[in-house]
């Protein structure tokens, strides 16, 4: 939040909040909403907000531990052997 709200990579920021949940499988998942001082385009969002995976030929230790870690499709009946089900139950 540092880069963010001290360094103003996107801007000043005139406000911001966030909050931190467990998944079940223990890793952190975070909303953070945050208001700048200058108003953004529409245009410039694609270049502030990102959701890449990893080059899996340039660093493939870390593209698996995304893969295995944060991506999971359906739970439940869907999809049962989820990494969020345990014995064909919702984790957690």
């Amino acid at each position: 939040m540092d880069l963010i709200t001290k360094n103003h990579i996107y801007g000043e920021t005139h406000c911001w909040t966030f909050s931190i949940e467990w998944q079940t499988k223990g890793l952190p998942h975070i909303h953070v909403s945050i208001r700048l001082v200058e108003k953004i385009v529409l245009t410039q969002i694609e270049d502030i907000i990102k959701a890449e995976l990893p080059d899996p030929e340039e660093d493939p230790r870390l593209f698996e531990i995304f893969k295995n870690n944060m991506i999971h499709g359906s739970c439940l009946l869907h999809n049962p052997h989820s990494p969020c089900m345990k014995d064909e139950k919702l984790a957690g």
